[in-house]
């Protein structure tokens, strides 16, 4: 993209300014090196040997395609709304710090749906109390 080349802009500006999706915006694959695509052939070796647990534990996500894993993806979008966008932070450290507060007010206060409106801290008690 000649704006992303020219201005030095992030592709998530330059895609809001021109008003794109960056979905759209195709990565041209790199080149994959011998070593590489050997490891790559052996991992895809190792799940059709293991068929029960080799499709869920050898998984190969392909480079340039991180939308093949819809729980990270969930996490990434859930974390830069929730903290990155709200906090401001000068350090590695702060960031750090702020980062470990956010993980466990969402792992100890904040309701989720998969566990029927409760929190985690509720549903653990809820199972000691069964």
């Amino acid at each position: 993209m000649v704006l992303l080349e020219r201005y030095r802009a992030s592709e998530r500006l330059v895609c809001r300014v021109v008003g794109q999706q960056r979905s759209t915006q195709r990565h041209n694959g790199k080149v994959v090196d011998l070593e590489e695509a050997k490891l790559r052939h052996r991992l895809r070796e190792i799940a059709a040997e293991h068929i029960r647990w080799g499709r869920r534990m050898a998984y190969i996500i392909e480079p340039g395609s991180p939308w093949e894993n819809g729980f990270a993806e969930s996490f990434n979008g859930r974390f830069r709304d929730e903290f990155l966008n709200t906090e401001l932070f000068t350090t590695a450290p702060e960031a750090q710090i702020l980062a470990d507060r956010w993980r466990w007010e969402v792992n100890t206060l904040r309701p989720h749906s998969a566990l029927q409106g409760l929190t985690p801290l509720e549903a653990a008690q809820q199972g000691v109390a069964a």
